[in-house]
């Protein structure tokens, strides 16, 4: 996450900018020092500030003392109340120079335009403990973070139930799913029905031979007008790669928040320009979470068993389930799933499969109390953070706690 700060604007306008940025931009902020001198400045610096070259005369010093005394009571009510806001964070990353009047200058010279950049990493993260149950009772003394291999302070963290979600369902409307798109249909938007809330927003996705992606929204009733297409004409192949690819670079790259997507298909990709890396990467520059649903139908793997469900003429055919993947037949279908796990592993969802024992309404909801029990985090790159693809190691201090998040991320 880059934020880009322009002070070149008004007093007001250049202080609610910059605590609108330190609110969003997952509350990293830097130490603050004042100096109230001639010209009415405020001076924002890092823990290594350089010294002044120059010690001030006595004479300065009784000038600067004397501006102190002049300067506009409401002006440095602000000054003072945005100081004691900033000094609470332990971790000193931003380097800023406000004027609180543009045009003034500081010593008698003009002052430059100023603009300031600040990379921030968001991570969430789930936590289960030995019995796989959902810890949602941590603080962020709780955690170990790493940002390849380098220790970091946690800068911002909250485990609020109810933070704002964008989620995407990707439906395989392949030949290879035809026999289970219905039952796939009606558990999603079912789903989606129980998941949305006030300020959550959805968006549906189709792929076969090509990727069709509907609109993003909070209605109810435009959902599910879209669910109703999934049933359309297909084209021939199977593009899980592109559409993960495209959902991430259309949709979820330009959103802010939290983000998911998740996938219902047999994890066959069958045509697709891109690859699977090229898909995790694309979710993990869009710090997407993925989550996959295998759902695998008996009738085009004919060696699968699974139950059975009435079919549209009144008979029973079976469908959907796959055992676990020793007695998969299907070598085609074990690289799916294998394929599915890679994706969700890395972005830092899960991979389900559809079974007896786990029906598909099963895992909706257990992927909608993961997504409601999430922990935020967020750091600030150093200076010397470089770029490229970076490694993140998320931990527990308490012993025996899975800790569920993405395996890195890309920081140019």
């Amino acid at each position: 996450m880059l934020v880009s700060l322009d002070l070149s604007q008004s007093p007001r306008r250049c202080y609610d900018q910059r605590l609108s940025v330190i609110r969003e931009s997952i509350g990293t902020v830097g130490f603050i020092e004042r100096e109230l001198t001639h010209g009415c400045a405020m001076r924002i610096n890092l823990s290594d500030r350089q010294t002044e070259s120059k010690e001030p005369s006595l004479g300065n010093r009784r000038g600067t003392r004397a501006a102190s005394r002049q300067f506009p009571p409401p002006a440095y009510r602000l000054a003072a109340s945005i100081s004691k806001l900033l000094s609470k964070s332990s971790l000193l990353v931003l380097c800023l120079a406000v004027l609180i009047f543009p045009g003034v200058s500081l010593h008698g010279r003009p002052q430059p335009q100023i603009k300031i950049t600040v990379k921030v990493v968001n991570v969430l993260a789930t936590v289960r403990d030995k019995r796989g149950q959902i810890v949602s009772t941590l603080s962020r003394n709780d955690f170990v973070l790493e940002d390849n291999g380098r220790p970091q302070g946690i800068t911002y963290f909250a485990t609020e139930k109810d933070l704002p979600l964008s989620l995407g369902l990707l439906v395989d409307t392949s030949g290879s799913q035809v026999q289970v798109l219905g039952q796939e249909r009606m558990a999603s938007q079912k789903f989606l029905d129980d998941m949305l809330r006030e300020n959550d927003q959805a968006f549906l996705a189709r792929f076969d031979g090509a990727v069709v992606i509907y609109g993003l929204s909070s209605s109810r009733e435009k959902l599910a007008g879209d669910f109703q297409s999934l049933l359309g004409p297909r084209a021939s192949g199977t593009v899980l790669y592109d559409a993960a690819v495209s959902v991430c670079n259309r949709v979820t790259s330009k959103l802010d928040g939290r983000k998911a997507i998740i996938f219902l298909t047999d994890g066959v990709d069958n045509g697709s320009q891109h690859s699977l890396p090229d898909a995790i990467m694309a979710a993990q520059r869009a710090d997407t979470v993925v989550y996959s649903i295998l759902f695998a139908d008996e009738q085009f793997y004919p060696d699968v068993q699974g139950p059975s469900i009435p079919s549209p003429a009144g008979r029973r055919s079976p469908v959907n389930t796959v055992p676990l993947p020793q007695s998969l037949p299907s070598q085609e279908l074990s690289q799916g799933r294998d394929t599915l796990e890679r994706i969700s592993k890395e972005t830092g969802g899960r991979m389900f499969v559809v079974s007896r024992k786990e029906p598909i309404d099963q895992i909706f909801s257990t992927i909608e109390e993961e997504l409601r029990n999430q922990y935020a985090l967020g750091y600030a790159l150093g200076a010397d953070a470089g770029s490229g693809y970076r490694k993140i190691r998320l931990a527990t201090k308490q012993k025996g706690m899975i800790v569920q998040t993405r395996a890195g991320y890309y920081a140019d």
